[in-house]
């Protein structure tokens, strides 16, 4: 008998990765870990690259990849990763699979594009940025400014406090892992989030 075959629509969002590439592709249980079967597309150019396979009921795992040669490189701790170090899906019945973000089970924070939409205004100098970055504040805060910056999986990788009367803070970035990071500042009632790209 033929195999039940069941529509699986991918998706994944690469609005977070920092380096160049050109082609997203789907690789797997399914098409022998292939890294040319099955390419991915982003017709509007919004980040988020798809495709839909027919594939059969069961387990199938898979990975996405760049370019034929960079393989995402998931943790085992993450929910929607198994031992082998792959995304799995048990298909039963058809599938829109949830949008997830590059190497990450989630899907991609997404912070506020335009300064003005924020109560907060504050600039990043320069970003992207390599070895540093300064917060510049757009007027005083007497109380002080609570810095907060996470990645893109939301893991705190710096805070601090801006003393009042002072307008810049200079964050040393030259630790941290090429990616998007999130700044968020507060102070009395207000809050602001900046997106920082950090290339290496």
């Amino acid at each position: 008998a033929a195999p039940e075959l069941r529509t699986i629509n991918f998706s994944v969002d690469m609005n977070n990765y920092a380096e160049s590439y050109t082609t997203v592709y789907l690789s797997g249980s399914f098409n022998d870990w292939s890294t040319t079967a099955n390419p991915m597309s982003d017709p509007d150019n919004d980040g988020i690259w798809t495709t839909t396979l027919e594939l059969e009921i069961g387990t199938q795992e898979y990975k996405f990849l760049l370019d034929e040669t960079i393989f995402e490189s998931l943790s085992t701790t993450e929910s929607c990763i198994n031992e082998a170090g792959n995304r799995e899906i048990v298909i039963t019945e058809d599938i829109d699979v949830p949008n997830v973000c590059w190497e990450t089970c989630m899907a991609c924070l997404v912070a506020l594009e335009n300064i003005e939409d924020s109560d907060f205004i504050f600039t990043l100098q320069p970003t992207p940025a390599q070895n540093y970055t300064s917060i510049i504040l757009k007027q005083n805060y007497q109380s002080g400014t609570q810095v907060y910056i996470s990645d893109a999986l939301g893991r705190q990788v710096y805070t601090i406090i801006i003393e009042a009367n002072t307008l810049q803070h200079s964050v040393n970035t030259s630790n941290w892992a090429a990616g998007t990071y999130f700044v968020r500042l507060s102070s009395d009632d207000k809050m602001g989030v900046r997106r920082l790209l950090i290339t290496k």
